[in-house]
């Protein structure tokens, strides 16, 4: 529960301070709907900013159930783009203080609390919806996101534009170790050397513990 989770956090805010303030935040973000399940999908990612100005940094903490990335080559060059290092435009309180004007900051993002289950959102459409990236994308059936590995097990694939298209899932892997794609009642091996995973819109991963 979420008091669970804030006792925890009072137990370790002087050993472990930084720990203490993602377990507080992460507690505040789902006090509302707090469960098991939501648990098992949420991660936390520490937003690193630093200001070029005067060398501040500081962390925000970002909980988050599904990592929504863009659109590249391969997963994990979307992975990567969403926590490398960005150049944004973002105030500086100690700059503010001393009237000083920044010169901006740069962003580096990095999962501190790995989820159980990873849902991937891969951003094909555009913001206004005018328009869709259609690249094949390549996926692995394993998914490296700092030291954690997850064994994807789902995509949901998109075919089509933004007027219309058709959703499949490709599921797996099986017993027989083999992944299979679900096309409304119709049921088939998946062809790894023509994957639906190429037209991944959604991707799960199970972490491997």
């Amino acid at each position: 529960s979420t008091k669970e989770l804030e006792a925890s956090a009072l137990n370790l805010k002087t050993t472990a301070p930084r720990t203490a303030e993602r377990l507080l935040c992460f507690a505040k973000h789902y006090a509302a709907d707090f469960s098991q399940i939501v648990a098992s999908f949420s991660c936390m990612i520490d937003c690193q900013i630093k200001c070029i100005t005067c060398g501040h940094c500081r962390t925000v903490y970002e909980p988050y159930q599904v990592l929504s990335v863009p659109t590249r080559d391969t997963v994990e060059e979307s992975l990567a783009d969403l926590l490398g290092e960005e150049r944004v435009t973002v105030e500086c309180p100690p700059c503010k203080a001393k009237g000083r004007t920044t010169e901006g900051s740069t962003t580096k993002r990095v999962v501190a609390i790995h989820p159980e289950n990873l849902v991937i959102h891969i951003k094909r459409f555009s913001s206004d919806g005018s328009s869709k990236d259609s690249r094949k994308v390549g996926l692995p059936t394993i998914l490296s996101i700092g030291k954690a590995k997850y064994q994807v097990f789902g995509v949901v694939s998109h075919y089509g534009n933004r007027n219309g298209g058709h959703y499949t899932a490709t599921i797996g892997p099986g017993a027989d170790g083999e992944y299979y794609v679900v096309d409304d009642d119709n049921i088939s091996k998946a062809d790894r050397s023509k994957s639906s995973f190429e037209a991944a819109y959604l991707v799960y991963g199970r972490l491997i513990k």
